[in-house]
């Protein structure tokens, strides 16, 4: 008889939950929040050993946008237009 073999298998139980709250008096910041899940998300992504990370409960980050009449007349604009224009702008960023 000879020298059992031994194989270490990982079956993936192994799982780590981290949840971010809000414990300050006012509105919570939700961008804020969410950009700094991200950035943790990120950061535990790059961890050795690390197979998947995921975020979940995360709002939508919403920017508003003000347009004076006047500027926007001044450059021959319509607001149809400008809408048309910002939203362009944004598919680029994201």
């Amino acid at each position: 008889t000879g020298i059992p073999e031994v194989n270490r298998q990982y079956v993936g139980a192994a799982t780590l939950v981290i949840g971010l709250t809000w414990e300050g008096e006012a509105e919570p910041p939700l961008t804020v929040i969410r950009r700094m899940a991200l950035d943790l998300e990120d950061r535990f992504q790059r961890l050795p050993g690390t197979e998947l990370t995921d975020t979940f409960g995360m709002p939508d980050e919403e920017v508003r946008v003000v347009i004076d009449p006047q500027v926007l007349s001044a450059a021959g604009l319509s607001f149809r237009q400008a809408a048309a224009l910002i939203a362009s702008l944004w598919f680029h960023l994201i």
